[in-house]
């Protein structure tokens, strides 16, 4: 999206009147939307104008769009509507408010909790299989959470038709999400029932042993690493978290991540046949809360609360802000002071709690967190702000650019979030170390344009 993503909010697409960013990656946004005709609120998913700008192209999305719509599942997204107004083109799904998997990521799921998850999501890709439909976008950010943590399966097709279109070229040569991208795919070819059962297989890799399989420093070296590098089960680590994986687990595991499509599970729910058969891993998660697993071990015991770094979090996903809530009550070093789920309730906030370290999500209700990093810098430039998302290095030259001191992912482990805190604190500029190696680049584009 252009610079100016954020102009939809307060503004309609068609007769949807649009309400809030609540989503941003690299396909689509998403807003929430309310739909004055049925008298509900609705997601709308906005393709990048960039993207949409040939009738070829229209023409195309309007096919999967209807491709889609049929697909009638209890764990697929349900699209309603789609449509084009002006340079935008947009679905209309339905809206589910518990979040996504992706929150609920950096801990060791048990067998059983990882189970409850994958097994609707592997019958849910069967069923569109056999309707002809290959998602080719199975990553933990497209598993929607509905209140009774039942998952949905959404945003089918759209990496392919966007890669089908003029768009796509030798810049974006890694066009999808790499850490789930299956090796054919990596190779150029075209998605197909296979690929998603790899992808899920990276998923329950990474639920289990809080990491996906493959990383590299770059977006083309990770995907890179499913085509050419073996795929390795790390020790067990009792302060890590990593738990010990059940034999049969890691042969389920293995068939499913297989080079070759043709060596895989025929079908997904084969894939999560073999994993129930297992005994389960050998330690349990301490909750069901997200936690993050951590290597730090505290160190200032006994200290008074002046002594303390006074932290306000300014988060709207309650889930989050309760495990960041947890995680700072739990370290000695850190003081909660406060909390908002806006910022604009946390800037009223500020002359009377006066934190020293302001952990602020980079999406909120209303003021973004950019736009209120800005304002405290401006009006309070003692504070310390460090940025939080769930969204890489897609805001980092634009919250860095506004004053932000640190910028850290949603999924960064205990000792990563403790840590960059005090560096805040002390004057540093934490920032994921694959974030901080792209962020000369953003730089030099944001100062360069």
């Amino acid at each position: 999206m252009p610079d100016d993503r954020f102009k939809l909010q307060g503004n309609s697409l068609d007769r949807y009147e649009v309400l809030e960013l609540i989503g941003q990656g690299g396909t689509c946004s998403v807003y929430k939307a309310n739909d004055p005709k049925l008298g509900r609120d609705v997601a709308l998913k906005v393709l990048p104008p960039e993207r949409t700008s040939s009738e070829a192209f229209i023409e195309r999305f309007r096919r999967e769009a209807r491709a889609v719509a049929r697909l009638s599942h209890p764990n697929i997204l349900k699209v309603h509507d789609y449509g084009e107004d002006g340079e935008f083109a947009f679905l209309v799904t339905e809206l589910v408010p518990g979040g996504t998997l992706y929150l609920q990521l950096g801990r060791a799921f048990t067998i059983e909790e990882m189970l409850k998850i994958v097994t609707p999501l592997a019958d849910a890709l069967d069923y569109a299989h056999g309707e002809g439909i290959v998602h080719s976008d199975l990553k933990p950010s497209n598993v929607l959470l509905d209140g009774a943590n039942r998952p949905i399966l959404g945003d089918f097709g759209l990496v392919r038709l966007l890669k089908s279109s003029t768009y796509a070229s030798s810049e974006t040569s890694v066009f999808g999400t790499p850490e789930y991208m299956a090796p054919e795919v990596v190779l150029g070819e075209p998605p197909v029932p296979a690929s998603d059962i790899y992808a899920l297989g990276v998923l329950v890799y990474e639920m289990l042993l809080t990491r996906p399989p493959f990383i590299g420093e770059t977006r083309v070296a990770t995907a890179t690493a499913h085509v050419k590098q073996a795929l390795e089960f790390p020790k067990p680590d009792r302060v890590l978290h990593i738990p010990a994986l059940d034999k049969q687990v890691q042969q389920a595991i293995v068939k499913a991540l297989h080079k070759q499509p043709n060596q895989r599970y025929e079908k997904a729910s084969d894939f999560v046949a073999a994993l129930s058969k297992a005994t389960g891993t050998v330690e349990k998660p301490r909750s069901n809360l997200v936690q993050f697993p951590s290597a730090h071990v505290k160190a200032h015991d006994n200290l008074s609360d002046s002594e303390r770094i006074k932290v306000f979090l300014v988060e709207d996903h309650a889930f989050v802000l309760d495990a960041l809530k947890l995680l700072i009550e739990d370290e000695d070093s850190l003081l909660l002071v406060g909390e908002a789920t806006s910022a604009e309730a946390a800037l009223e906030k500020i002359d009377e709690i006066k934190p020293e370290v302001m952990v602020m999500d980079i999406t909120l209700p209303g003021m973004n967190g950019i736009e209120a990093t800005r304002k405290v810098k401006t009006l309070w430039p003692e504070i310390h702000v460090l940025m939080l998302s769930g969204y890489g290095e897609q805001y980092i030259a634009d919250a860095i650019a506004a004053g932000a001191d640190g910028y850290i992912m949603k999924t960064a482990d205990t000792g990563q979030v403790v840590k960059a805190i005090h560096e805040v604190y002390e004057g540093g500029s934490p920032i994921d170390l694959n974030l901080a190696k792209s962020l000369f680049k953003k730089v030099a584009e944001t100062t360069t344009s």
